[in-house]
């Protein structure tokens, strides 16, 4: 009986040597939402549709992204108009077809398309990961961000 106590007392301060250990150490995770994660400097996040310094789409609507992505998940149509430049009537991303694969940003060759650092692109709906042109421009000031910081511009 006795030993049986010895050894629940044994096992008891086991635990709570192993407790107290953890206890003093820094979490090993992080706060998702209310703490934004420290990414690696090539991180591939959403995409997204970069503008010139006249404010203007730098896609030319060559369709090399559409050509190079593995998944199917771009999809684009143009015209061409009286000078015979493309216009593009439909920009879609499918961000739920989406691999995060690069080649899209790597293939084009306007350096239109980028994959920004944002990881919160997480829908309860389908619909909500088919982002359209306008969802997927950039503002100018975060277009020339991301060109310094993609391509030492």
């Amino acid at each position: 009986m006795f030993h049986k106590i010895l050894s629940m007392t044994k096992n008891i301060l086991i635990g709570m040597k192993t407790v107290g250990y953890h206890f003093f150490r820094k979490p090993l995770t992080e706060c998702f939402p209310e703490q934004k994660p420290n990414l690696p400097h090539r991180f591939r996040g959403r995409l997204a549709l970069r503008k010139d310094e006249n404010n203007k789409i730098t896609c030319i609507g060559c369709k090399t992204c559409m050509g190079v992505c593995p998944a199917g998940a771009i999809d684009i149509e143009t015209e061409r108009d009286e000078n015979n430049k493309n216009i593009i009537k439909k920009f879609n991303v499918n961000m739920g077809k989406c691999i995060l694969c690069g080649n899209c940003e790597y293939f084009c060759p306007q350096k239109a398309i980028v994959l920004t650092k944002e990881i919160d692109i997480a829908a309860c709906d389908k619909e909500e990961l088919e982002f359209n042109i306008n969802k997927l421009l950039l503002s100018q000031k975060e277009s020339s961000k991301t060109l310094k910081r993609k391509y030492n511009v």
